[in-house]
């Protein structure tokens, strides 16, 4: 469970439409401007979202407090370091943590082990390495290297082995490409970079990169892409320019986790807006809180919330 999964669940998406009936006019008709080169869709995504963190980041270097996490790229390395032990065993209770039915996982990562064993992370770790010289520079530089956007790749499918779990590691099709980079997904994140309207993200007091919220156990994780000063952004890096509900209620997830605790280091933000930037169209549509929620109700949308979380997990 997470929470991309908790919005999908039927009697949330029946709660959420009883709390949240008033969803914001969206009739903006814009032509696609960067298409894609490749099926590679969600991984194009994933590299994207590092890389547009990386120039908003830049953006507002020195100008604003800049709060930032580790990449859930560093966090996958260290758990395949784990499973990968002396023996190239299984460390079993990491695995029972992550997953009750521990037997389902263990030949899952014997398979990875099998397939890549310690030479791949050895080569995973430099790349990550290289990676942080190259994001290190481009802070410094403003240059955006050309090594950087292959690599985003690199990190974007550790991502799915996070994000996905180790089931992600059965896909034929990711076993195939793992540690792959296609020219035209390259190509597709340089023309995504191009059109990001780059004045629309310069933040006043406050830029958080990748936050995650303090209540994100309740639904087994839950970070979001950025936060603007009052303003929770998510990123999509889709072929249709449309609101849809599941993006309404996955943005109303992150207001209310974040009502519930906060995010992590900071605590709670004063939110006031929430935003979605559709990349391949260079369009950036964002919506006030209060247009959409009740404030007399936010404490009963609270309580269910986390009753509910804690009822289904």
């Amino acid at each position: 469970m997470s929470l991309t999964k908790f919005i999908k669940l039927k009697e949330v998406k029946e709660k959420f439409e009883e709390f949240f009936p008033k969803k914001p006019t969206f009739n903006v008709k814009k032509e696609i401007i960067a298409k894609p080169y490749t099926n590679n869709y969600s991984l194009v995504g994933t590299a994207f979202d590092y890389l547009f963190r990386f120039i908003i980041e830049k953006e507002n270097q020195g100008k604003v407090r800049i709060i930032k996490t580790s990449w859930i790229a560093e966090e996958c390395l260290l758990l395949l370091k784990t499973f990968y032990s002396i023996n190239k065993g299984i460390n079993k209770e990491l695995v029972k943590v992550m997953n009750e039915e521990q037997e389902t996982f263990e030949p899952i990562l014997k398979n990875f082990i099998e397939k890549f064993g310690k030479e791949k992370i050895n080569e995973l770790t430099n790349i990550l390495d290289e990676t942080k010289k190259l994001y290190k520079n481009y802070l410094i530089s403003g240059k955006m290297d050309e090594k950087l956007i292959e690599n985003s790749l690199i990190l974007a499918q550790l991502d799915t082995i996070f994000r996905a779990g180790p089931s992600a590691l059965l896909s034929k099709n990711f076993i195939e490409n793992f540690g792959k980079v296609n020219s035209k997904d390259v190509a597709d994140l340089k023309n995504l970079i191009s059109i990001i309207p780059k004045n629309l993200f310069r933040a006043k007091k406050l830029c958080v990169l990748n936050p995650s919220f303090k209540a994100a156990p309740l639904v087994h994780g839950a970070d979001c892409d950025l936060i603007i000063d009052d303003t929770i952004i998510e990123i999509k890096t889709i072929k249709k320019l449309e609101f849809r509900s599941e993006s309404f209620y996955q943005l109303l997830g992150y207001y209310i986790l974040n009502e519930i605790g906060g995010i992590t280091i900071l605590g709670k933000i004063e939110i006031n807006k929430l935003g979605i930037y559709y990349s391949r169209f260079g369009y950036f549509f964002q919506f006030n809180i209060q247009d959409v929620i009740d404030v007399n109700k936010i404490s009963e949308v609270k309580k269910w919330f986390v009753d509910y979380a804690k009822k289904i997990t």
